[in-house]
């Protein structure tokens, strides 16, 4: 499942995030240039584990502007990922965090 996430996300979500999940420097305050949102890290140095499975799964599916209609940023959704897809991108997410994040993780969100 890990193998096949990594594959997807580098299909569907390196050319934002970055091949190693780093996103973009001054993700927290920075703009593109288009005036959008940068990506944020997905590798355990951003806020992604402060997610529960089920947001991170809504956001890949339908983007941030479903918890936030005011977001100005490109993360728009892929509703072309199977559900099955996305549960291996984020098992793939969640095998680069360090493991002091995943332990914390693990303790925050009771599956």
């Amino acid at each position: 499942m890990i193998s096949k996430g990594e594959t997807l996300y580098m299909s569907n979500c390196a050319s934002c995030h970055g091949s190693q999940l780093e996103g973009k420097k001054n993700w927290t305050s920075g703009k593109d240039e288009d005036g959008q949102s940068l990506p944020p890290p997905l590798n355990g140095e951003g806020h992604s584990w402060h997610h529960s499975p089920d947001q991170l799964f809504q956001i890949i599916r339908y983007g941030f502007k479903i918890y936030n209609p005011n977001y100005q940023g490109k993360m728009q959704g892929n509703e072309t990922l199977s559900d099955e897809d996305i549960w291996s991108i984020l098992e793939y997410m969640k095998s680069v965090w360090p493991k002091k994040i995943r332990d914390q993780y693990k303790s925050l969100v009771k599956h």
